[in-house]
């Protein structure tokens, strides 16, 4: 399993985590209202009591290197009642 502090920011140089941006609407429109760096990835109001009433939608962005070559497996898991989206995309980096 991929613990938080092997995602990072960006590909090469980021800070340990993922960036977050909340948005006052629920299809990530416009300008995000708060933006911030977060070690690991929290959903739903019950989980998160320090976001203002105002979030209702977020997007994580971060950066998976692998420590070895080969086949990576992601999994992501949901209760199913607030819906979401994930995309990965994959990029090979010269060493």
């Amino acid at each position: 399993m991929v613990g938080a502090t092997e995602l990072r920011t960006a590909a090469e140089g980021g800070e340990r985590g993922v960036r977050a941006e909340y948005f006052a609407n629920p299809k990530l429109e416009g300008a995000p209202f708060l933006a911030q760096v977060e070690t690991r990835i929290e959903i739903g109001s019950r989980t998160r009591p320090d976001l203002p009433e105002q979030a209702q939608s977020v997007r994580w962005t971060g950066y998976y290197i692998p420590q070895s070559a080969g086949a990576h497996d992601f999994f992501v898991g949901s209760n199913g009642d607030q819906g979401g989206s994930f995309a990965c995309t994959s990029t090979t980096g010269s060493s």
